[in-house]
């Protein structure tokens, strides 16, 4: 028997946060070609903050298998002794964690947590749609869980889980992978997939702060693991945490701006963000795009991206992945129509409708050059830009 051939380094989407990655990761894996995993930061996860120094066994298992929307368990799952309702087995009765569990049943209690919520169906692999905990067989997600488990540094910890999955995609498909702040730790990715394609798609930075004022109350409401952890949904926590936030948006109101209390903070990271995205373009390193051109331009814009990435960019490919990965399709709703979901409006300039005056002169003091850079004007509709990466390449190709 031939051997499998050796698979393609995966596609990294690497942000920005709430700038349209979840749309990106749908689109590539609406294409025949790809595949995709959903969101899960691997690197982060596994590495911590900066990719680089490998966390504890149960930290990286705990962020793989627990919180991150790859596996989407709620935070009160976390909680200490919260797994033992779950377990089938009486001999494991006296494990204090999850994540101490030999594979098959930390795997099965897993699956146990998730039925329980009503979300246990497995539907295998659903062709043009990123793949979750749920889409892969419970042997492939063990030895996922043991080479987390077992790796020895960050990089047998990414290869070894997305080795032990590979068998789950369909097959001859090109993975793609999607960390919504992943290019904080970009120089450890690059130095770890030097050869793999990386991404960012970049949203007007005040369009994202929207989209992340309503993101953070969405996940508070269903109470996801990645976004707090259970401690936080102790009523006497609970409470005093919405006091402190409705008392900082008094006095914000007093001083005239509106309600989202860390619109300062999202902007000035935003202005981070992209300071280091511009950068890794100017050295070759990133593909950047913006959201507002695949909005304004899907074919256009998608197939620039496609024919970087030296895949299909027939018209009807990318016609069906248009349609597939629609607004429309993907929410059920019209575009522009709000909904309490993660897709919520998918409609560029909001941000002139929900910040005040004052906040939108604090988003342009934060971040203006960085708006500026990416063709974002202090007062409407974005004007050209074009990747320092696409100049560059534009330039070799005259030499």
């Amino acid at each position: 028997m031939n051997p499998r051939p050796a698979a393609p380094d995966p596609v990294f989407i690497v942000g920005l946060y709430k700038n349209g990655t979840s749309w990106l990761l749908s689109a590539l894996a609406a294409h025949p070609e790809f595949v995709g995993l959903r969101e899960l930061d691997i690197l982060r996860a596994v590495a911590g903050r900066n990719g680089r120094n490998l966390l504890p066994p149960a930290q990286r298992l705990a962020n793989v298998f627990g919180k991150s929307a790859f596996c989407a368990l709620r935070a009160e799952k976390l909680a200490p002794n919260a797994f033992h309702g779950h377990l089938s087995d009486p001999a494991f009765s006296l494990a204090r964690s999850l994540y101490a569990l030999p594979p098959h049943i930390a795997i099965e209690v897993i699956r146990s947590m998730l039925r329980a919520e009503g979300r246990g169906n497995l539907h295998g692999v659903i062709e043009g749609k990123p793949m979750g905990f749920l889409n892969f067989p419970p042997l492939l997600l063990e030895q996922a869980f043991t080479a987390l488990r077992d790796a020895k540094n960050p990089g047998a910890a990414v290869d070894g889980f997305l080795a032990t999955l590979a068998p789950g995609y369909p097959a001859g498909k090109r993975l793609v992978l999607k960390g919504a702040d992943q290019v904080l730790c970009f120089d450890a990715l690059q130095h770890l997939k030097p050869a793999a394609p990386k991404i960012a798609i970049v949203r007007d930075g005040r369009d994202a702060a929207v989209s992340a004022f309503h993101y953070r109350q969405l996940m508070r409401q269903k109470r996801m693991a990645w976004h707090h952890g259970y401690l936080s949904y102790m009523r006497p926590v609970d409470l005093l945490r919405e006091a402190g936030i409705r008392s900082i948006q008094s006095v914000r109101h007093i001083m005239g701006y509106g309600d989202d209390w860390r619109l300062g903070r999202s902007m000035s990271v935003w202005a981070d963000r992209v300071r280091r995205v511009l950068a890794a373009a100017e050295r070759g390193e990133l593909y950047v795009m913006r959201y507002e051109d695949l909005l304004s331009d899907f074919e256009t814009t998608f197939t620039g991206l496609l024919t970087w990435l030296g895949s299909d960019v027939s018209p009807s490919t990318v016609a069906a992945v248009a349609k597939a990965s629609s607004f429309e399709a993907m929410s059920g709703r019209p575009r522009g129509v709000s909904g309490e979901d993660v897709m919520r409006r998918g409609v560029a300039g909001a941000w002139l409708d929900e910040l005040n005056r004052r906040d939108q002169t604090l988003a342009w003091r934060l971040a203006g050059p960085e708006l500026a850079a990416m063709g974002y004007g202090r007062g409407g509709a974005p004007g050209p830009f074009r990747s320092p990466m696409a100049a560059k390449l534009g330039r070799r190709s005259k030499n």
